[in-house]
């Protein structure tokens, strides 16, 4: 009955079987998900639906398989839903990007007004308004909130290239906190090349 109704959740969510033990949805059974993906795919050549029955063999059980690291399963996640079960993305990256003295969101409000930051984060809004002037608004998220950058014109034709073919950046530039909304003022944007594909939101 339970493994019944969680092959019927990853239905009712878009998933195939496969897919929703790659992300999770049998974990409970106390199985590693890749002798579940074995098992999967046991189970769909034996089936009376098969349609290429000379490629239906016979179940074999899984040799042993290595772990899915953390990494791996946080890929998996964001490749087959969008969004993650586990750590986010940045959380991977955190230890070097400390080291180069790139902030958390979280730490920005530790920081005086005025001050020069780096922040990273996954670029999940990209803002253009037209009346702006053509000033642009990013929102990064990283693995403990979303912080915002501000781009002058000047700032973003000069970043436009790292932006637009970057899933994550740096952002380098100086913390404005105005009645307690805070955001970086940026000068330099760079690029944080992740093991995974996200999506941005562009709104004008």
């Amino acid at each position: 009955m339970e493994c019944q109704a969680r092959l019927v959740l990853g239905e009712d969510a878009g998933l195939n079987r496969p897919d929703a033990a790659l992300v999770g949805a049998f974990d409970a059974l106390g199985e590693p998900r890749r002798a579940l993906l074995w098992r999967a795919r046991d189970a769909h050549r034996t089936s009376p639906a098969f349609t290429r029955p000379t490629l239906a063999f016979p179940a074999t059980e899984a040799p042993p398989l290595p772990a899915l690291t953390p990494a791996e399963l946080a890929a998996l996640d964001y490749r087959i839903t969008g969004v993650p079960t586990g750590p986010q993305v940045m959380a991977f990256y955190r230890p070097h990007l400390a080291r180069q003295g790139v902030l958390r969101s979280m730490d920005l409000a530790r920081v005086a007004h005025g001050q020069r930051v780096k922040v990273a984060g996954a670029i999940v809004v990209k803002q253009h308004p037209e009346t702006a002037k053509g000033h642009v608004f990013l929102s990064l998220e990283d693995e403990v909130g979303i912080s915002s950058a501000i781009l002058r014109p000047a700032t973003y034709k000069r970043c436009k290239a790292v932006i637009d073919t970057s899933a994550a950046v740096v952002v380098e530039g100086v913390l404005q906190n105005l009645d307690g909304v805070l955001s970086v003022l940026a000068r330099r944007v760079e690029p944080v090349q992740l093991f995974v594909r996200l999506a941005m939101r562009e709104w004008q």
